[in-house]
């Protein structure tokens, strides 16, 4: 058979060889070697030169030199003494179909006939539109491991379950329970369709496993928080980017606090994140019964609870109260002598408008009036009214009589008018039968006072 190489010819030799611990049992073996006659033994073998190959010919005697198939070797770089890098290459009808290196890796395939297409780094399906699926065996565990040290990454699902789970996890076999490397920490993610739930989940260095965080299936999300044995910090939730953080949940190691704090943490005693600032708790203690407000002040980090509302709804509250929210529309307007002297009918005094988001209206009558009797004996029904927009809304009577002087007594009413512009008027009434007659003082005022709450 003729072969042929890029720089010299060669020469098929059958030799044959023994097999180990059997001299007397050849192994048949076909060689290709330098044909030596003209050129020198010991030139080297370059990138690129064909080492040797095989060539399956068509026998059609319009093409008897048509090629159906070959199996060539070829140098992929300079041999040297020691390394003597090579590659088989099939070529099927013209295409190199496949060609193979030390490595096994294979490559070459033409593109429509491999399932996957290395792409630089990459490993893709030739066909874009076909996605991975691994079956795995039946009622057997179906993983999928990641990485070549001791610790190791895994996707995993249980075939021998109907209601399966699918896992990711770190340092620890879902199935078994098994961590790679017990010094370390391991964590795990948890679909589970049997418990109908989603956890993320943790083992401590030499641990055991504990859940971390758990969602079901009405969308509650349960947050145990952490143990009591954490030095510094017990609470679920932390929150914020700056130094000062908000947090959220209980207090591990002291039941029945539930809360929100800023800058404040708890691990056994409270502290700052930045303790040159003050921090701040709000929190309900079912143990003792009670909604409180804490502070804790900059530097000395002394502890106050400036608000405290019992289980009795009695409120305390260390410092001054102030409410403007709850103080609505204000007026008054004073009323100063007069004489008022008919009978039988409301005499005006004072009036005055208020405008009222709709809260209640406290108003005080207040006036410098007196009842004098003129005759030396009889009484006499004297009347007070406090209307609203033209309608009485308070009466206050009295039956005065005598050679004496009797003020008109004060006194305080609410109304609950609708928002709006409101006029509250004050008038008196005497009634006949004896003679008298209301009076006022110049030297002296009285008031109509109104101050709307909670507007």
């Amino acid at each position: 058979m003729p072969i042929t190489y890029q720089h010299y010819p060669y020469a098929l030799e059958a030799e044959g060889t023994c097999a180990t611990g059997n001299a007397g049992t050849p192994v048949p073996e076909s060689r290709w070697r330098r044909a030596h006659s003209g050129f020198p033994a010991t030139d080297g073998i370059l990138s690129g030169d064909q080492l040797g190959q095989l060539v399956w010919l068509g026998f059609d005697p319009n093409a008897l030199a048509t090629q159906g198939a070959q199996l060539r070797a070829e140098a992929t770089a300079d041999w040297t003494p020691t390394t003597h890098p090579t590659r088989l290459v099939i070529n099927i009808e013209g295409v190199d179909s496949v060609v193979i290196d030390k490595t096994g890796i294979i490559t070459g395939l033409p593109v429509t006939s491999q399932p996957w297409t290395i792409s630089g780094a990459f490993l893709q399906p030739t066909d874009a539109t076909k996605v991975l699926y691994t079956p795995g065996a039946a009622s057997a565990i179906v993983p999928h491991i990641f990485g070549a040290n001791t610790i190791k990454g895994r996707i995993q699902t249980d075939n021998s379950q109907p209601n399966t789970w699918l896992s990711l996890s770190v340092n620890r076999d879902p199935s078994s329970g098994t961590v790679d490397d017990g010094t370390k920490p391991a964590w795990q993610q948890l679909l589970n369709v049997n418990a109908d739930n989603w956890s993320v989940a943790h083992v401590a260095a030499g641990g055991s496993y504990t859940n971390f965080l758990v969602l079901d299936n009405a969308g509650r999300l349960t947050i145990p928080g952490p143990i009591s044995t954490v030095a510094t910090d017990r609470m679920a939730l932390k929150l914020g980017v700056d130094t000062q953080k908000m947090r959220v949940g209980g207090l591990a190691g002291a039941p029945g606090w539930y809360g929100i704090t800023a800058n404040a943490m708890w691990g056994g005693a409270w502290a700052g994140d930045d303790q040159t600032v003050a921090g701040w708790a709000a929190y309900f203690h079912t143990a003792s019964d009670l909604f409180q407000i804490q502070r804790w002040a900059p530097t000395t980090w002394a502890s106050s609870v400036p608000l405290s509302l019992s289980s009795g709804g009695n409120l305390t509250i260390t410092g001054k109260y102030n409410a403007p929210g709850l103080n609505g529309a204000t007026n008054a307007a004073a009323q100063t002598g007069g004489t008022y002297n008919s009978y039988g009918t409301p005499m005006d005094v004072i009036s005055q408008t208020i405008t009222t988001k709709g809260g209640p209206v406290i108003i005080t009558v207040n006036m410098n009036l007196s009842y004098i009797q003129l005759g030396a004996s009889g009484n006499v029904l004297v009347d007070q009214y406090l209307l609203r927009d033209g309608g009485t809304i308070a009466e206050i009577p009295r039956n005065m009589g005598g050679a004496v002087v009797t003020p008109l007594v004060a006194f305080t009413w609410i109304d609950y008018p609708a928002a709006g512009a409101h006029t509250y008027k004050y008038q008196v009434w005497m009634g006949a039968g004896t003679s008298g007659s209301i009076n006022g003082t110049a030297s002296n005022s009285g008031t109509l006072r109104m101050c709307e709450i909670g507007g």
